[in-house]
């Protein structure tokens, strides 16, 4: 007769926990290896729109589309604002940006026009609002038309049916929408290299002028850099972008 032998057609408990252990470390390593790369992409795409956005600019510039711009830089914001065509209109229409609370001031002081200020704020996709604010001084506080849809937005404003200086506001990245400020792609350092020597900055003023472009440390002394290195972080990664007075 001849021998019979027993073979396991099974897995074992121990065998069947080890397996899953595997499978489940694997897609772990997976699902963060892929929201890395995503993260990635994000910062990636970040910073390609700051940089597309200045270089439009400079190209609207070199078009005779618009004659000058000035956007400012101001470390540990979540965005930027840029001035339209403030070289040929006076008088101007000051305004600021607060990106924390994602409010607007326009005061319309100093204006020697009786008439009627009329803003339109313009989305990146058409979308559109707007006001009127009388010239005597007054003020107009609003919040972020738009949303955090979209990335940005343009004043326009009009006296008296005379187009003034117009406004860009340009966030980052929006992605806080948890309140988690780490989700937020933020300006962290501004360094710029004046002569021999570099060192940091609490702003950057680019600036350009009938094609004659510069970058200015500071709105009072108006210092101009050779180079400024922006520095962005996000869920603790940096990212850099060079800026230089000439493309």
């Amino acid at each position: 007769m001849f021998g019979t032998s027993r073979s396991r057609s099974a897995f074992t408990l121990i065998e069947l926990l080890l397996v899953v252990t595997i499978i489940v470390t694997i897609g772990f390593v997976s699902v963060s290896g892929f929201s890395r790369m995503l993260e990635l992409q994000d910062s990636d795409t970040t910073m390609k729109s700051i940089k597309n956005t200045i270089d439009l600019l400079d190209r609207d510039i070199l078009r005779y589309n618009s004659v000058s711009y000035d956007a400012v830089f101001s470390s540990g914001s979540v965005g930027f604002v840029g001035n339209l065509d403030a070289y040929q209109k006076n008088p101007l229409i000051p305004y600021s940006f607060d990106f924390s609370a994602g409010t607007g001031v326009l005061v319309s002081t100093g204006n020697t026009s009786t008439g009627i200020l009329n803003i339109n704020l313009v989305g990146r996709n058409g979308e559109w609002s707007n006001f009127t604010l009388g010239t005597d001084n007054q003020k107009q506080i609003f919040s972020s038309p738009f949303g955090a849809s979209q990335r940005g937005f343009k004043i326009l404003s009009l006296i008296d049916g005379n187009p003034m200086n117009g406004y860009f506001v340009q966030y980052y990245n929006i992605t806080n929408t948890d309140n988690i400020p780490e989700q937020e792609v933020r300006l962290v350092k501004i360094e710029g290299t004046l002569g021999w020597t570099s060192k940091n900055y609490s702003s950057l003023l680019v600036s350009n002028t009938l094609g004659q472009k510069t970058l200015l440390w500071s709105w009072a002394t108006l210092d101009t850099l050779e180079k400024a290195t922006l520095t962005f972080e996000k869920n603790g990664k940096e990212m850099t972008l060079e800026m230089t007075p000439k493309k």
